[in-house]
């Protein structure tokens, strides 16, 4: 291993979260903010046993309701949150709009602070 690996996580598939296996060892994520981020996205706050604190929390949003793009900024805000605070990332920018009408599309860039460059995630409720 390269003498910049600064942490390590498994590498999952980025469609369904599980974890990528090479034979009997899983595999190490080349960007472990990037999958720290697409793990706490994609996890409803409070449904991890380990971590209830970890995660977002989706079941509270109202897609149709007025606000409903701010009110999914905010919850996405709360739940990546604590990784700010850690200093895992930074400089975070989130932006939600909305498509047809019952869908919420959402815009996530930040700066992982221990390598350069900023990453954009994006996805939909």
């Amino acid at each position: 291993m390269s003498g910049s690996v600064y942490a390590r996580t498994r590498r999952r598939n980025p469609a369904t979260g599980e974890v990528l296996m090479s034979g009997n060892t899983w595999e190490l994520a080349p960007a472990p903010a990037a999958e720290i981020v697409a793990m706490t996205l994609r996890t409803q706050l409070g449904a991890c046993a380990l971590d209830p604190g970890l995660g977002v929390d989706w079941e509270s949003l109202r897609k149709v309701a007025t606000g409903a793009p701010a009110s999914a900024r905010a919850a996405i805000l709360a739940g990546l949150d604590r990784l700010a605070r850690a200093g895992v990332i930074a400089d975070l920018a989130v932006s939600v709009t909305v498509d047809r009408g019952d869908r919420l599309l959402y815009e996530i860039v930040y700066r992982d602070t221990r390598s350069a460059g900023r990453t954009r995630i994006t996805g939909a409720v």
